[in-house]
């Protein structure tokens, strides 16, 4: 038999479980330390943020939610689009213009209605979701290795503006999302 056969031979024979779970991860197909990534990503990241199921609607979120009379009906698309984020309130005068996000308020209120748990999961998941983007992005320009760091790091601490102490997280916790959504659609 030919070197050749030998080769393709060795490299087809399958391993055993016993030696696959004994395999580092950096030894691992590809697409097995990516799925150990993101897997261990999502771990920490729910178990970090899952006590922000249980609250409630805070700060902003009393007026863009709860008061919000546009995010009720999408028959007010029109005005979410011809209007700044908080021209629904006649007291508030603003030239804040962001009505995808307001599209997406209205898309959950109609499948959440005023539920804040069902709010807080949606801010997880697209945290989540920001999260993997970001490391799809460092393991295209700089490895599996360096997305992993980069991308726990990120889990661990969103990007934010400076805040007092104590709202850290507000970008995961509270669910006015606007950070959440920009950091999803980078």
């Amino acid at each position: 038999m030919s070197r050749r056969g030998k080769k393709k031979r060795a490299q087809a024979a399958p391993q055993s479980p016993a030696s696959q779970a004994a395999t580092p991860v950096a030894a691992r197909p590809a697409w097995q330390a990516t799925w150990f990534h993101l897997l261990l990503l999502a771990a920490v990241t729910l178990a970090l943020y899952a006590g922000a199921l249980r609250n409630g609607f805070v700060a902003d979120d009393q007026l863009q939610i709860l008061r919000n009379r546009w995010i009720v009906d999408f028959r007010s698309l029109a005005e979410v689009f011809a209007n700044s984020v908080w021209a629904f309130d006649e007291k508030v005068v603003s030239n804040y213009y962001r009505p995808l996000h307001m599209v997406v308020y209205m898309a959950e209120y109609s499948l959440f209605g005023a539920h804040p748990a069902a709010w807080h999961a949606a801010n997880l998941a697209f945290h989540l979701g920001a999260l993997f983007a970001a490391y799809f992005l460092v393991r295209a320009l700089a490895g599996a290795s360096l997305a992993f760091w980069a991308t726990l790091f990120f889990a661990l601490h969103p990007v934010l503006p400076p805040r007092p102490l104590g709202r850290e997280s507000a970008p995961v916790s509270w669910v006015g999302r606007h950070g959440l959504l920009c950091r999803l659609a980078v």
